[in-house]
């Protein structure tokens, strides 16, 4: 974990073995969205073909708006090595007792990372997503920090 002063800002930055979770700059916005490659058979985000890079940076300020983000790398273990950086420094530098986390029913490395990580499965919102033209129910996890330590 390292912490730095940018423009009076303090910046994060957790460091895993192959990756590292920062704040999102707009570069790297355009990045993403210039080698984004959809996911056709395992849907789990809108789709942007076609869309100009002026459209990225749309979705930056979209992502400053409401702190979303996405992924592009599939099935190299990263999220979950994020989900474990971001539970370690939820509940050993800033205190929290609970962390919960959302997912479709049709993203199955979600759930696989989440649950090895100790999630648990606490509700599902049936139906509750319209995306593609089809309807998904979301599922709600949560860990408790005495689950994590254990």
């Amino acid at each position: 974990m390292r912490h730095t002063l940018n423009g009076g800002v303090i910046m994060l930055k957790l460091q895993g073995n192959d990756i590292y979770l920062a704040v999102m700059e707009r570069k790297d916005c355009i990045r993403i969205w210039n080698d984004f490659e959809y996911d056709f058979d395992h849907p789990t985000e809108p789709l942007n073909i076609g869309h100009s890079e002026e459209k990225a940076d749309q979705w930056f300020d979209d992502i400053q708006k409401n702190q979303g983000a996405k992924t592009g790398n599939r099935s190299k273990g990263y999220g979950k090595q994020a989900v474990k950086l971001m539970l370690h420094y939820g509940f050993y530098y800033m205190g929290l007792e609970r962390i919960t986390a959302n997912t479709l029913e049709i993203n199955t490395a979600a759930q696989k990372s989440l649950e090895q990580t100790g999630f648990v499965l606490e509700g599902v919102e049936r139906k509750a997503i319209f995306m593609n033209c089809n309807r998904y129910s979301r599922l709600n996890y949560a860990i408790l920090k005495e689950d994590y330590q254990k």
